[in-house]
């Protein structure tokens, strides 16, 4: 994601990309629902990279 959209609104980013509100909604609720299922669980080693 560039830096200028990440200032914007979602109502604002979606006015820029010609896509309705509703839809980012739909869309954000799906992918984060779907990120949740693929989040490794608590354990004291981590496999998470730093960059």
């Amino acid at each position: 994601m560039t830096r200028q959209y990440q200032r914007l609104s979602a109502p604002k980013f979606c006015e820029q990309q010609n896509i309705s509100y509703a839809s980012f909604i739909k869309w954000r609720q799906k992918f984060s629902a779907s990120s949740a299922e693929v989040k490794p669980s608590n354990q004291t080693g981590s496999s998470h990279l730093r960059v």
